[in-house]
């Protein structure tokens, strides 16, 4: 009953509260990982000089050392240049991967491994380091992967179904231009 909290709101204040159209841009407390690396802040093509490019946002030690994000500019030459890692969790395990095993297992997913997962925030097959925090994050599996468990209901679309759609049209040298 959003309307109806609006309309109470509005007659108990004399104010017009109308909830925003866009996203707002805040984030959680923490690190503020700013405007963007590598934003040209015009059109047309984001690489540079040195071509293709990849920025990691700052770690946010208030919330767990969670990773805060990542924008790139990619290219074919920097894609061969630059070889994406797989996660391995006993090298480096993202914020609460331990407490996400608990958690599923305590509600009946066990084992937790087929249930979540290490996830890159930029995908292994873009440039994407699987053994920094900065670019790992816990996820479900189902929202990363193909389900593993049977009982795992999985998403129509998973993130490396949009990884791929990228790698492809980054290997088709397509240019997406900042709108």
């Amino acid at each position: 009953m959003l309307t109806g909290a609006v309309n109470i709101l509005n007659m108990l204040t004399g104010q017009d509260f109308a909830p925003d159209q866009a996203p707002r841009p805040d984030g959680a407390p923490g690190a503020d990982p700013g405007p963007g690396a590598g934003s040209t802040g015009g059109d047309g093509d984001c690489r540079g000089a040195w071509g293709g490019w990849r920025k990691y946002g700052p770690i946010d030690p208030l919330n767990g050392n969670r990773a805060t994000g990542v924008e790139a500019c990619l290219d074919s030459s920097f894609l061969a240049a630059n070889k994406g890692t797989a996660t391995d969790v006993k090298k480096v395990a993202p914020p609460a991967y331990s407490w996400a095993a608990i958690y599923a297992s305590e509600q009946g997913n066990r084992p937790a491994k087929l249930w979540r997962n290490a996830c890159h925030l930029l995908g292994k097959q873009l440039s994407g380091d699987g053994l920094r925090y900065d670019n790992l994050a816990t996820c479900s599996r189902s929202a990363n992967a193909a389900p593993m468990d049977p009982r795992d209901p999985g998403q129509s679309r998973v993130m490396v179904t949009y990884e791929n759609r990228v790698k492809n049209a980054i290997d088709r040298n397509e240019v997406d231009t900042p709108v």
